[in-house]
Parts: structure tokens; sequence; C-alpha cells
């Protein structure tokens, strides 16, 4: 495993390289081949309002990861703290069930605020240029963001 994903992250540069365009399958864009699949608990008003959130999300953690794997330390540092520095949604401050808040679970909540605390951690050890650091503080950013996303689509708030 650790040798197939550098091979992987070579192969997916050498295909978006001038040169070796022809070599490499045709790929729909990014944004085409993955989306959030809608989950089923939420109204459609508060997945709207989720889903440009998200969408900033996965734009950052895409243009992150290139990063890391390129070692461009200097952007993972600066994009990390993009996350870490995004207002974040507030609890609900009753069960109402007229409040968006109140309609994601805790879980959403706690991940959140881990998410701002993993993000800053890549923004300190991106700067040292340790590339087993830096991809140790990638891998729990991103394990972050995959509980998360579970409990986007699969908790549900208390009523």
């Amino acid at each position: 495993m650790r040798r197939t994903l550098p091979l992987l992250a070579l192969a997916l540069a050498a295909c978006q390289s001038a040169g070796a365009q022809n070599a490499c399958p045709e790929t729909k864009p990014a944004a085409a081949k993955w989306a959030m699949p809608a989950p089923a608990h939420l109204p459609q008003a508060a997945r709207a309002i989720l889903a440009e959130r998200m969408q900033r999300h996965g734009a950052a953690m895409t243009d992150m990861v290139w990063a890391a794997l390129f070692l461009d330390y200097d952007s993972a540092a600066d994009i990390a703290q993009e996350i870490a520095s995004e207002p974040r949604l507030a609890r609900p401050f009753s069960q109402d069930a007229s409040e968006l808040n109140a309609l994601l679970p805790e879980s959403f909540f706690a991940l959140q605020d881990e998410l701002a605390a993993r993000a800053e951690e890549v923004a300190r050890v991106a700067p040292t240029k340790d590339p087993a650091a830096l991809s140790a503080t990638v891998g729990r950013l991103t394990d972050t963001c995959m509980r998360c996303h579970s409990a986007y689509l699969r908790d549900t708030a208390a009523p």
C-alpha cells in the first residue's frame, strides 16, 4: 500500500502533463465524478445550505492533498489554515425542528470542531517539511472528513 499511493500520484501527475494526455484514460471532471449523496433524513433546504459548504471543503481538500503529494508544503499549510479558519455552524439553541442546526446530529458539530483542530495540525506540521509528518496529519484530517460524511449521511438528530 505504501508503494501504491506514490505510484498512483505519479501516474496521475503524468496523465495531467501536456505530453501524456493521449496515454491516459478519459476522466469526468471531479465535480461530475464525485458527489455527496443526498441524505434522506434532511429536508432539501438543509441540504442546499450544507451543499455549498461541503463543495468548498471538497475543493480545498483536493487542493491540499495534491499540494501534500507534491510536497508543496507552503500551499498545504495555507490551504489547511483556510479550512481551519472557516466559520463553523453553531450548535442548536433548542430542538425546534425549524432550526437547521437542530436537524443535524451532535456528532456533526463534534466532528466540525475536530476538522478545524486537525486542519490546524496540518498547518503547523507542513512548514517543518517532514513528508512523513505531513502524510500522517493529512491522513488524520481525511479520517475526520470521512467520519463527518458518515454522520451527515446516516445519523439523525435526536428528536
